[in-house]
């Protein structure tokens, strides 16, 4: 896994540690598991933020841990990149993979998508599933940075 973090060391916490294990951990099951998928994921960080705790840091992590196994068991690629953005008024988390993509009109009713959504929806943000070139898929979260920041308890 690639980082690129930016900030100070204590912002190393909440969602920055979130990312980090379940990248961690999707690694480890995917080596115990006789290398059943081998996902290589790149990991880039922007912005400024504060530290992101509590049930927050709970929603984040779980539409990563969802976009990723998506990533794993349908895409049928080994890579796949992930964004932690702090932007002035909103967290925005992507996972990208350059795979076969799925047909978002078809499948946005999937068990897994529609918990990302309301994941997502708990922390006053929304899901975006996209298709940036035709194939592949982003999905991309988006949050106000302060319903996020005071979910954090």
């Amino acid at each position: 896994m690639g980082a690129h973090t930016s900030g100070r060391p204590h912002e190393t916490r909440g969602i920055l540690d979130a990312v980090r294990r379940i990248v961690r951990e999707l690694h480890e099951s995917s080596r115990a598991a006789e290398k059943q998928v081998g996902l290589s994921i790149s990991y880039e960080r922007s912005g400024t933020g504060s530290t992101v705790n509590g049930t927050a840091s709970i929603h984040v992590y779980r539409v990563l841990q969802e976009a990723l196994n998506n990533v794993s068991r349908h895409a049928g690629v080994q890579e796949a990149w992930v964004r932690l953005m702090y932007k002035p008024d909103a967290l925005v988390l992507e996972i990208e993979d350059h795979g076969k993509g799925i047909d978002t009109q078809k499948n946005e009713r999937g068990i897994g998508l529609v918990a990302m959504r309301e994941r997502a929806e708990l922390i006053s943000g929304h899901i975006e599933y996209l298709q940036p070139n035709g194939s592949g898929m982003l999905v991309r979260m988006s949050a106000p940075r302060e319903k996020v920041e005071a979910h954090g308890g």
